[in-house]
């Protein structure tokens, strides 16, 4: 995504949030954290989503549960910056869990969620798993989203590069 469609993309679904009950808070940290990612500094992403993820709200709505999901997904990646795999993939491996049980509203989220741990798993070598973790995010873009869908694109193309790391290059090529 470029910036402008990242920003456009981040007011549609702030408003999307507000309108469904969500908690604005949380979005607006979560993308405050991602800001700070996006600039390098992850150990202050880190802190951010720490405080949005404190144990302090024992009831969460749908809308909610979502984006406290969210936001365990982008404190892995900022833990995956600053060297912690293991913590990351553990942060992830819960995000894509919740995102699973909030169902198709919640697809395009999951789908982000699957490429991150998948590139997380890449990087811990766990290269096999990663591409297994790419090729469920491309069925998942593919049945709640749709052929013409711009993310199955991008899906696509992350699963592409996991199966030529892995040297199945003909299979690459097909998943293009």
């Amino acid at each position: 995504e470029t910036a402008a469609e990242h920003l456009e993309r981040s007011v549609a679904l702030a408003r999307v949030s507000a309108t469904r009950g969500g908690d604005v808070t949380i979005f607006n940290r979560t993308l405050l954290a991602r800001l700070r990612l996006a600039q390098g500094r992850a150990t202050e992403a880190e802190a951010i989503l720490d405080e949005v993820l404190a144990p302090s709200r024992p009831h969460l709505i749908a809308q909610q549960a979502v984006e406290m999901a969210l936001a365990r997904a982008w404190r892995g990646k900022a833990r995956e910056r600053q060297g912690r795999v293991g913590e990351a993939e553990s942060d992830l491996r819960a995000a894509v869990a919740a995102l699973g049980l909030a169902g198709a509203p919640a697809a395009r989220d999951l789908i982000t969620a699957l490429e991150m741990l998948a590139e997380t798993l890449v990087a811990s070598r766990k290269d096999t798993e990663g591409e297994a973790t790419e090729r469920r995010a491309v069925e998942l873009a593919r049945r709640e989203l749709g052929a013409e869908e711009r993310v199955l694109g991008k899906a696509h193309t992350r699963w592409a590069r996991a199966l030529r790391v892995l040297g199945r290059l003909a299979w690459a090529e097909g998943a293009e």
